[in-house]
């Protein structure tokens, strides 16, 4: 391990298992229940998308699908209320818990009212393959290639095109166009989604925005600002951008059960491989796992043991998945790419898997409890 790091683990409470509940907030309504499990066609390239051009009849079952999806969603279910908001206050927070799918449907719902005008919509995301993977569900739910309408844009990839009106990129990508354009005048909207991340890119675009917001006042082509996040110190970012509104949405939350080790692991690694395969035997082949782990070293190391012990392991086929931030976009996509009926995907992760992105088909998380930090 880098000398500039350290694991610290992060404290348990003693109680062996509890019910998470959603907390009902403004502008909710009921949510409705959808199916439990949705059969996704085996040959989609994204476990998200089911984008399929060969079979007309598969294409509409796996549109319709998306599309029901999308209409059950918190947000969806008061989309005109949302709206309404939007086109009333140039600058607005949006606190939406997690599932809601304020960061599919927002940009989307802003387009169909073409409240954006001749213009197009930014949505920044702090990780690359969050930008990549939302830009290819949304291009699904519109029913567009990736790269038309919809697009993304990152470091060595720019999937967009005259166009595109709903760009989703990194933050990073976002200070690269205000270099050369500090008004930002190819966008009338801009979301900065996840701000409760605070990095530097993040926290520099909440100044240059607000300035070009600012300068752009006078203008024609006015810029309207959405703060986005799960969790996020509400006050400070309401004072920073004048008392602006503050809009809470509720989220579609499952009953989680928690387990804690009862004793303290020395090789909290070997611990890790067991809690998967005692789960691996005693559920269902349809439930996937995640396993947060602190590094790729870790990673790769966890992914060798769990192939080489899984050759002699009863259970279900094993297909495992790597998803950290070193790692090609390409096989950071794997992580959502469907797998036939009877095998288990099992996802080690860092902690990039813990917001920006939802991984479907997870049934069980296995957390270390530990996580790499930089030492002061």
């Amino acid at each position: 391990m880098d000398s500039k790091y350290a694991s610290f683990g992060k404290e348990k409470q003693p109680t062996n298992h509890f019910e998470v509940k959603a907390k009902r907030l403004k502008l909710c309504l009921a949510s409705k229940k959808i199916s439990n499990e949705k059969e996704q066609n085996p040959n989609s390239c994204n476990g998200h998308i089911n984008v399929i051009k060969s079979n007309n009849k598969q294409n509409n079952v796996s549109e319709n699908n998306i599309q029901e999806i999308r209409k059950s969603l918190p947000v969806y279910l008061v989309r005109a209320r949302i709206l309404d908001e939007i086109r009333k206050h140039p600058t607005m927070i949006l606190i939406g818990e997690t599932g809601s799918g304020k960061t599919t449907q927002i940009p989307q719902l802003i387009h169909e009212q073409r409240i954006e005008g001749g213009a197009a919509i930014a949505v920044t995301q702090p990780r690359r393959v969050a930008a990549i993977t939302l830009a290819q569900r949304v291009a699904a739910e519109m029913n567009t290639d990736i790269g038309s309408i919809v697009g993304y844009s990152v470091r060595f990839e720019d999937v967009t095109s005259h166009r595109t009106k709903v760009i989703y990129l990194t933050d990073g990508m976002l200070l690269r166009e205000a270099i050369v354009d500090p008004l930002l005048m190819k966008y009338s909207v801009i979301i900065l989604d996840e701000a409760h991340e605070r990095t530097v890119n993040t926290d520099v675009l909440f100044g240059i925005v607000k300035l070009a917001q600012e300068e752009r006042k006078s203008k024609l082509n006015k810029l309207k600002v959405i703060i986005m996040s799960a969790t996020m110190d509400v006050d400070t970012f309401r004072n920073y951008y004048d008392n602006c509104p503050v809009i809470y949405l509720e989220g579609r939350t499952y009953p989680v059960t928690i387990y804690h080790s009862k004793m303290k692991q020395d090789d909290y690694q070997y611990a890790v491989v067991c809690a998967i395969f005692q789960l691996h035997v005693t559920t269902p082949a349809n439930h996937d796992f995640l396993v947060f782990l602190t590094g790729q070293e870790e990673i790769e190391t966890v992914t060798a043991n769990i192939k080489q012990i899984a050759k002699e392991s009863p259970g279900p086929q094993i297909r495992v998945c790597q998803l950290y931030a070193g790692l090609p976009a390409s096989k950071q996509l794997l992580v959502w790419k469907t797998l036939p009926p009877g095998i288990r995907k099992i996802v080690l992760a860092t902690n990039i898997a813990e917001a920006s992105v939802t991984i479907p088909q997870i049934k069980c998380v296995i957390d270390s409890g530990m996580v790499k930090q930089r030492s002061d």
